[in-house]
């Protein structure tokens, strides 16, 4: 009897690792601020700030992309811009004007990709947060 519990055992061990190990694991959402470019305009109290963002798309077949500047507390990052985005790689731009703040230095920004309808807590399916020389003006 306990020669065949331990086949049957071992019969089960093998067979449970040979479904463990041709199950494909699920595929990575991703995305990357490729460019962040910031433009001061000589005269205007206002920057325009243009991402160009690369992602993929692989868990949902659709999704919200978003871009997010700290434009008006150093640090607070908020929400600006977004766009719904489909299954797959592809590219964006987004862009938001943001009212110039005296004595910045930098300003950071971040994309992410979030469910449809991202619930609340939620952590977003990607991220990526890059820094930037704040923009300057000759007067």
């Amino acid at each position: 009897m306990k020669k065949l519990v331990m086949c049957i055992l071992a019969a089960l061990t093998t067979l449970i690792a040979g479904c463990e190990s041709t199950r494909t694991p699920p595929k990575d959402d991703s995305l990357k601020i490729d460019r962040l470019q910031t433009e001061a305009k000589i005269g205007s109290s206002y920057i325009v700030v243009i991402a160009n963002i690369s992602y993929d798309l692989e868990s949902t077949d659709e999704a919200t992309l978003t871009l997010s500047l700290d434009a008006n507390v150093p640090g607070r990052i908020q929400l600006l811009a977004e766009k719904r985005i489909v299954r797959g790689p592809g590219k964006a731009t987004l862009s938001a004007e943001i009212e110039r703040r005296s004595g910045r230095t930098l300003l950071a920004a971040a994309a992410t990709i979030d469910r449809n309808p991202r619930r609340s807590g939620e952590a977003p399916l990607a991220y990526h947060r890059i820094t930037v020389e704040y923009p300057k003006t000759e007067s």
